[in-house]
């Protein structure tokens, strides 16, 4: 006749084995759990922080540029591009054309051709649906695109013309 496994002769170690696998998968929903919340915190925290920065950008760029200044807002751009390297800000009108740019390369070509070849086809469609929607006066979720292999924090924000504003 054949022996019972040890596993169904011993109490002890059925007992151990019951708990050492709760443990585990307690732990393991635990980390899940865990992760995904800090997740969310993280990208709401990235969120927030972004706004509050797009926010100061645009008090500086808006002095010079509501008056007509473009020469001042060019430079107010350049300033920026040499304190903020990784921080890529572009301008456009209403027909994608862009005016104003971080990036003098970019100045006077179409919006929709920044980063070519740099994202993929999803991500290049998730820009160009924030910079259509934006043109819409609303304001677009944030998201998070793959920029040449590096993850980019992308925040788009409609500026409205304003009748005080004599280039818009």
């Amino acid at each position: 006749p054949k022996k019972p496994c040890i596993i169904n002769r011993s109490l002890g170690l059925q007992v151990t084995l019951l708990i050492v696998g709760i443990t585990v998968l307690t732990l393991g929903a635990s980390s899940l759990i865990s992760a995904t919340f800090d997740n969310s915190a993280m990208r709401r925290t990235m969120t927030e922080n972004a706004q509050d920065m797009s926010g100061l950008l645009r008090l500086i760029i808006d002095k010079p540029m509501v008056v007509g200044d473009d020469k001042a807002t060019s430079a107010e751009f350049s300033f920026l591009s040499g304190r903020f390297p990784s921080i890529g800000i572009s301008i456009a009108s209403f027909n994608g054309n862009v005016t104003y740019s971080t990036r003098p390369d970019d100045v006077r070509s179409d919006i929709s051709s920044l980063y070519s070849g740099y994202m993929s086809d999803s991500d290049r469609a998730l820009f160009e649906k924030n910079y259509r929607t934006a043109l819409m006066g609303a304001t677009p979720e944030d998201v998070i695109l793959s920029v040449g292999g590096r993850g980019t924090f992308y925040h788009v924000e409609p500026i409205p013309n304003e009748k005080r504003c004599y280039h818009c």
